[in-house]
């Protein structure tokens, strides 16, 4: 096994942990009480187009070129 490899590994678990981080963090802001949050655990309840312009709006600094 490479360097190389084993780095590519452990960024890969990284992001996996960020991307449940992520989950879980807009869950519990969204489904607060009784009420269903954008990500429920029947998907046909919840408010997926919310949360996909939520992640293109974290991601927008990261995609626009700085002048």
């Amino acid at each position: 096994m490479t360097l190389a490899s084993l780095r590519s590994r452990n960024f890969h678990d990284t992001s996996w942990c960020g991307a449940g981080a992520v989950v879980i963090a807009v869950s519990s802001a969204t489904g607060r009480g009784n009420k269903h949050g954008w990500l429920p655990d029947d998907l046909n309840n919840g408010r997926l187009d919310l949360f996909f312009l939520f992640l293109a709006g974290q991601s927008h600094p990261f995609i626009m070129p700085t002048p």
